[in-house]
């Protein structure tokens, strides 16, 4: 049975402790989200951050044989999906307001759909009770 690599990929200046932590017990193999063009603690305008979002797409798509766990949904991680036809493998860690997004259709089925999976941390409960 061969093993496939798993890669973490985390925003700046890292991980959540907890993300981290999960991401140890899967990999030693730790990368920010933004290697080439650094953009997510800096301020830049909309479009110098989708030029970043671009350039950085490129530097995940020679992961193609990995397994991509990922800290939240990524665009940048979604574009490299894109990029490399299909051939990145992401998983997508979710632990913030992400699943409400989904769940409200704020975030488009183009972008979750590239995920092998979203493995979330807690459940969302979406009957509340007066």
């Amino acid at each position: 049975m061969s093993s496939q690599k798993v890669i973490f990929v985390h925003g700046r200046p890292s991980g959540h402790p907890l993300h981290a932590k999960y991401g140890a017990s899967v990999t030693n193999h730790f990368t920010y989200e933004d290697p080439w063009f650094r953009w997510h603690d800096r301020h830049y305008s909309a479009p110098i951050r989708y030029l970043a979002w671009f350039i950085n797409a490129f530097y995940f798509i020679h992961y193609k044989k990995c397994i991509v766990l990922t800290e939240g949904l990524r665009i940048t991680l979604v574009l490299s999906k894109i990029l490399s036809l299909g051939k990145i493998k992401l998983i997508a860690l979710v632990d913030d307001e992400s699943p409400y997004f989904i769940y409200s259709r704020y975030y488009s089925r183009l972008s979750c759909g590239k995920f092998v999976g979203i493995p979330a941390v807690f459940r969302l409960d979406l009957h509340w009770k007066e």
